[in-house]
């Protein structure tokens, strides 16, 4: 399998489709856990009016660390890789937003251990919520005769 580093633009619309309470589902609370990446890394633009550092930028850096851990796992010795620059961009659509969180996390499926990483679970249960989403709003949907 081939893997590589996504585009930040890729990343941002991921962080934008989910920072705008996407469609199928409540607001992700697990991001509200994203505070301690602040901790661990240092990062995220500080506002010095609210005292606050932008969570969707971490969430963004997070994204962008996972991604490089499975590159890096892939293709030893790699160690030229871009930094991460968080910009807000346009939310996508949900079935944009879906194909882009399959391309993500798909890149991003290198090593044994990935399924056990919290973030990579959440960006998973995500994308099967807006894939089941998509799916329920076809008028095949509901036309379908099974439990009738």
């Amino acid at each position: 399998m081939s893997c590589w580093m996504v585009e930040d633009k890729t990343i941002n619309q991921i962080v934008a489709f989910i920072a705008a309470g996407e469609p199928y589902g409540a607001p992700h609370r697990w991001v509200e856990n994203l505070k301690q990446a602040h901790d661990r890394y240092q990062l995220g633009p500080f506002d010095p009016e609210t005292g606050r550092h932008d969570r969707w930028a971490e969430l963004g850096y997070e994204m962008h660390l996972m991604n490089q851990a499975a590159v890096k796992k892939r293709y030893e010795g790699h160690e030229k890789i871009a930094p991460y620059a968080y910009h807000m961009v346009k939310a996508p659509g949900p079935i944009d937003a879906h194909k882009l969180l399959t391309c993500y996390l798909y890149q991003c499926s290198e090593g044994d251990s990935v399924g056990t990483l919290e973030l990579y679970r959440n960006l998973e249960k995500t994308q099967q919520r807006v894939g089941y989403g998509i799916i329920r709003a076809l008028p095949e949907w509901n036309a379908a005769d099974c439990w009738r």
